[in-house]
């Protein structure tokens, strides 16, 4: 059992079944208590031998876990997976590799969910430039390095398409310039270009390959997207959403093992998705779907978010939040999640109205009561709904006590090769051996004659209409 917290009477409550793909929703503010929850409920799965994934776009749950992994001696190194685009070491990550278990038509949808929505108003045309390339660089075996070229020239998209064994990715490919208007193409090029100006990010994004879906859930083991070391929030957003996307599809590929099309039936795993509201860029239906998929296929799912009512999850996506979770804690609830779940408070009809004692209060009254004193719930305290059983039921827990000092100060004390051991992970390769392999597949800048430009003069290079690569 993975514990929660402790009840009014001292006892310790936790997940009442954590290994059969129930899901958790958890809400609260930066500091109300989420990070210490997730370390309750990972530390024990840990130690139990299973798997998990934690994508964390602050950087902050990150650091804790790796601490308290160690701490607890619950994973070995090797069983650590660290995925990280911003240091000297970073993760084959290419949204355009070919990755078995996913077909190309998911993975171009991957591709254009990762870019289109780092762009302002995505028309149709600007989404079927974006796909189709993906497609086409998918199916010949490319890099995303190739996907702003084809957008910026239609001379490297006719040469590039002339090798593309899909059909209709090819072409659409010799009449891009026809279909998609210039400056539409010229917006997604350029956005791609400042997602990957980073030479880390580049050899990661850029590089041809992609660590496989048992890698990224695998069957033992921690595998920790940190993608806090980001220099801004939406580079981290987008990595972000890229990674959950494909865990999504690690989560389908699972099918063939439970239905035992393979002799060993995976372990349980648990995907946690911190600050979802940044990198959950899904509709609600799909989210379903996978929340559903999930559960069949042996996987919980632990969203985090710092309130359920924000502008990316509107009311339909809370709706499916709640119908598809067996938990939910709120850390200092604010008036929407209380009046959503108002219907489940502990309500006995015997309260007594405090100006008039020898009245009861009414259901509206006494409601309104349990309701400002979960507004006032003091720090470490939560709200949990919990619908596992025949009825649902709400309670306020207060969360254990972790030895964060403790923790974090063995992990300091750790020698310096231990630490880099911990923190780089197995999945990590040198930035300088990925971006070896990070160019386009065909050379950049051919002019009338064939000849190809070199990469100095990016100024007068235009000046003779060529196309450039910074």
């Amino acid at each position: 059992m993975s514990p929660l917290g402790v009840d009014s009477a001292g006892q310790v409550r936790g997940l009442s079944s954590a290994k059969d793909g129930r899901h958790i929703v958890v809400s609260g503010q930066t500091g109300g208590g989420k990070s210490g929850l997730l370390m309750q409920i990972l530390v024990p799965w840990l130690g139990d031998g299973l798997s998990a994934v934690v994508v964390d776009p602050k950087g902050q749950t990150a650091a804790e876990l790796l601490a308290f992994a160690s701490y607890y001696d619950v994973v070995r190194p090797e069983e650590i997976g660290i995925i990280n685009f911003f240091g000297a070491h970073a993760t084959p990550f290419d949204p355009c590799a070919r990755v078995e278990g996913v077909d190309d038509f998911t993975r171009a949808d991957l591709v254009v969910s990762f870019v289109a929505a780092q762009v302002d108003g995505v028309g149709q045309r600007m989404v079927d430039a974006l796909y189709w390339a993906a497609r086409a660089v998918i199916s010949r075996g490319g890099s995303f390095a190739d996907v702003p070229e084809i957008l910026a020239s239609d001379d490297y998209a006719a040469r590039f398409a002339a090798s593309v064994p899909d059909e209709e990715a090819r072409a659409f490919l010799l009449r891009i310039g026809e279909r998609v208007p210039a400056m539409s193409r010229s917006a997604l090029e350029s956005r791609i270009r400042y997602l990957t100006r980073l030479p880390t990010v580049r050899a990661s994004l850029c590089c041809g390959a992609c660590i496989s879906l048992d890698q990224l859930v695998p069957h033992r083991g921690l595998v920790i997207a940190d993608l806090g070391s980001a220099p801004s929030a939406d580079l981290a957003d987008a990595v972000g959403s890229l990674v959950v996307g494909l865990v999504g599809r690690a989560v389908y590929a699972r099918r063939s093992q439970v239905e035992g099309w393979l002799a060993e039936p995976p372990s349980p795993a648990l995907v946690v998705i911190d600050e979802a509201q940044r990198v959950m860029r899904s509709s609600a239906q799909d989210v379903e779907d996978w929340l559903c998929a999930a559960r069949a296929y042996g996987v919980s799912v632990a969203i985090c978010t710092q309130s359920l009512r924000n502008r990316v999850f509107d009311e339909k996506f809370v709706a499916v939040l709640r119908a598809n979770t067996s938990y939910e804690v709120a850390f200092r609830p604010d008036n929407d999640v209380i009046s959503d779940l108002a219907h489940m408070l502990p309500v006995t009809g015997m309260r007594r109205n405090a100006a008039l004692p020898d009245k009861r209060l009414s259901r509206k009254e006494e409601i309104d009561l349990l309701s400002d004193q979960l507004r006032r719930l003091p720090r470490r305290h939560f709200l949990l709904a919990d619908r596992t059983g025949a009825r649902a039921t709400v309670e306020t827990l207060r969360s254990l006590q972790l030895p964060y000092e403790e923790a974090t100060g063995a992990f300091r004390a750790l020698p310096a090769e231990r630490r880099l051991e911990l923190t780089r992970g197995s999945l990590a390769r040198p930035v300088a051996e990925l971006l070896a392999r990070s160019r386009p597949s065909l050379p950049v800048g051919v002019d009338a004659s064939g000849a190809v430009e070199g990469r100095g003069d990016a100024p007068a290079a235009r000046r003779r209409g060529l196309k450039v690569v910074f």
